[in-house]
């Protein structure tokens, strides 16, 4: 696979942007759009720290372009590219 960095993270926001720093739920991390996926051993769902979530180990099984989208239980999910 293809490594995506060191650390990916994603930060809970409040509807006025602020980090919840309450937060400690799970967050997921899935592929939206791209030529492929998450490799095996990918961490894909971790607990928010601080309204934090860390995603590290993270493979793709296929390089090229990715957005990448996060969700934490029923907040609206937010996208990146």
């Amino acid at each position: 696979g293809l490594a995506l960095g060191t650390a990916l993270t994603v930060a809970v926001l409040d509807p006025f942007g602020h980090v919840v720093t309450t937060d400690h739920s799970s967050v997921t991390l899935s592929v939206a759009t791209g030529p492929g996926g998450f490799a095996a051993g990918s961490t894909i769902t971790v607990t928010a720290v601080n309204g934090i979530a860390t995603f590290s180990n993270l493979l793709f099984n296929t390089s090229g372009a990715y957005t990448l989208s996060a969700r934490d239980g029923t907040l609206t999910g937010a996208g990146s590219s």
